[in-house]
């Protein structure tokens, strides 16, 4: 497992840093507190359910990349919204030839930013339905895929086969 906390939802409901991470199934009660930061970690998060949010934060963060040797796979999971200006998904790093973020056939029902915010990351995109992206009075921009850089790492994103409805900008290039 490595370095996998579960705090009591005091701030994180699960930590990982440098950790191997396997979650199938879950649903996250707690709606005021991150739901997962997942920091260098290998990880698939399959079949969860994240319920919308009740606070202003980023349900779902990542940063350091990927574990090298690992995999970092969200699929077939339900995102909720998030309150103000808040990512559905920040992760920040992971570029090829090294292990790279998957998302696949997943469900994203709407923020007032990002739903994924994809800064100096390399991602495959895939099968998923993004909805309700919006704009709410936030200083940037809402858009259901979002990348950029992150000092000297640029995202390349895959991005095929997804529907996109009802989203300021179905994917922004910053």
């Amino acid at each position: 497992i490595g370095h996998a906390f579960i705090q009591g939802n005091d701030f994180t409901a699960i930590y990982s840093q440098h950790g191997t991470i396997a979650l199938h199934h879950i649903s996250f009660g707690t709606r005021d507190r991150q739901y997962l930061s997942l920091d260098q970690s290998s990880f698939v998060v399959s079949d969860c359910h994240f319920p919308n949010t009740t606070g202003e934060f980023e349900p779902l963060h990542g940063s350091g990349g990927v574990k090298a040797g690992g995999r970092a796979i969200y699929q077939r999971c339900f995102f909720g919204g998030s309150d103000g200006y808040n990512d559905i998904v920040d992760f920040t790093g992971g570029n090829r030839p090294a292990p790279i973020i998957h998302f696949l056939d997943n469900v994203f029902i709407g923020t007032g930013d990002d739903q994924l915010d994809l800064d100096g990351t390399d991602a495959w995109i895939e099968g998923n339905i993004f909805l309700h992206a919006h704009k709410n009075g936030s200083p940037d921009s809402s858009s259901a895929i979002s990348g950029g850089n992150d000092g000297s790492n640029t995202s390349e994103l895959t991005i095929l086969g997804n529907l996109f409805y009802d989203c300021d900008q179905a994917a922004m290039a910053k």
